[in-house]
C-alpha cells in the first residue's frame, strides 16, 4: 500500500513527502499469497472472503487500532502491486547490497 496521506491514528506525524522527500513513498504492508499452481477457483474464493472481511466494520475497527487499513481488491491487482514494490525496491537492494539473514 502506497500512501501519501497521514495516518488517522498519527495525525501529527508528517509523511515523507511532507518532510521533503517527494519521490520516497513507502509503507509497510502485508497480504496473503498462494503457491504457484493453486487452483484459480480457490484463489477467487479466498479473495472473496478477504474482501468480505475488509468490508466488516468490526474488522476495520480492529485494523485501525493497529494502525492498519484494509485495501480490498482482486488477486490480480495485488499481484500488480507486489510487482510494483519489487520494481521500486530491487534497485535499492542492489545498490546498497542489503541482505536478508
Amino acid at each position: 500500500m502506497l500512501d501519501e496521506t497521514r495516518w488517522p491514528t498519527l495525525p501529527d506525524v508528517p509523511t515523507l513527502v511532507e518532510m521533503g522527500y517527494p519521490s520516497l513513498v513507502a509503507s509497510a504492508w502485508f497480504g496473503l499469497v498462494a503457491p504457484k499452481g493453486t487452483p484459480e477457483e480457490l484463489i477467487m474464493d479466498m479473495n472473496k472472503a478477504i474482501n468480505a472481511a475488509h468490508a466488516d466494520p468490526s474488522v476495520q475497527e480492529k485494523l485501525a487500532k493497529l494502525g492498519a487499513k484494509p485495501m480490498p481488491g482482486s488477486a490480480k491487482d495485488f499481484g500488480i502491486f507486489i510487482q510494483s514494490e519489487r520494481d521500486q525496491w530491487l534497485p535499492v537492494v542492489k545498490e546498497t547490497g542489503v541482505k536478508a539473514d
